[in-house]
């Protein structure tokens, strides 16, 4: 079972890990602050109600805003039926400014499906049959595998130019990337 603090703790130790600079989590229950855990990072005691504020007007995208000392807090928020977390970096402007993979996904994914979500949930389906039939292969590998095995049979016509626009060949690549690599 997912436990928030765990996961929380997880992210945060493990920042340079994951290609994290520095991490902050903040765990609200009905848009209330009930405990924050960072190795870090520090913020005045109004800062995570103000944050958590930005990241939920920006949701699903990532809320940027300025430190006050020359730097940017990046945050995120992953939202469920019963509690919130939310997720900070304190990145340099140059870095906090950068699209990040993620909301690549996601800009590219709105132009491919538009508002076709069964078209985004066959095609999310679908990838995930790939991830399993390419266990050990290369990202290329996975992603010819889809080509092969789904366009022009399941994905047809309209649906199928779509996901062979450099766009749609992207989104492709970026969703793949998840358990592949190059």
């Amino acid at each position: 079972m997912f436990h928030p603090y765990l996961a929380a703790r997880r992210v945060v130790a493990d920042c340079k890990e994951l290609g994290l600079i520095n991490a902050a989590v903040f765990y609200f229950e009905n848009g209330e602050l009930i405990w924050s855990y960072s190795e870090s990072l520090q913020f005045d005691p109004h800062e995570p109600a103000e944050l958590f504020r930005e990241a939920k007007s920006a949701y699903p995208a990532l809320a940027r805003s300025d430190n006050g000392d020359g730097n940017v807090n990046v945050c995120s928020l992953l939202e469920t039926e019963y509690y919130q977390l939310l997720l900070v970096q304190l990145l340099h402007p140059s870095q906090a400014e950068e699209e990040s993979l993620e909301e690549r996904r996601r800009r590219l994914a709105a132009f491919v499906f538009g508002d076709d979500n069964s078209f985004r949930q066959s095609v999310a389906g679908s990838l995930g049959i790939v991830s399993q039939k390419c266990k050990g292969q290369t990202l290329d590998e996975a992603v010819a595998y889809f080509e092969e095995t789904y366009l022009g049979t399941k994905y047809n016509d309209a649906k199928m130019k779509r996901l062979c626009t450099a766009e749609g060949r992207e989104y492709l690549r970026i969703h793949l990337s998840r358990w592949f690599t190059m």
